[in-house]
């Protein structure tokens, strides 16, 4: 697959009985079917410093980006900052074949 699209699969599974060994076999199973220039993309509830231990794995070669979305607050008129970890979306992006990479391709 070119792209792999993850909407807190990954949250959810961690949350489970041998969630650390269940989210590493989940992220092989990723791998291994993304192509070589293949992205893996997950949504997801989890802080960088909890998500980042299982996305940066040398097995997967991937160079991981960060970018935040705000949460949709019903019935809040006040902008929130985007600053705030408890009122973001976090959205991994994980290029595969990327990762230690040097120099222009």
């Amino acid at each position: 697959f070119k792209v792999v699209l993850d909407k807190a699969t990954l949250d959810s599974i961690l949350c489970g009985e041998g969630s650390t060994h269940n989210a590493q076999k989940v992220l092989q199973e990723i791998s291994r079917v993304l192509m070589p220039d293949g992205v893996y993309i997950a949504i997801s509830h989890g802080q960088p410093s909890y998500r980042l231990t299982y996305l940066q794995k040398p097995e997967f070669g991937w160079n991981v980006k960060i970018f935040t979305v705000q949460k949709p607050m019903m019935g809040m008129t006040a902008s929130l900052s985007s600053d705030d970890k408890d009122n973001v979306h976090f959205i991994y992006v994980c290029e595969k074949g990327e990762a230690g990479a040097t120099g222009d391709k």
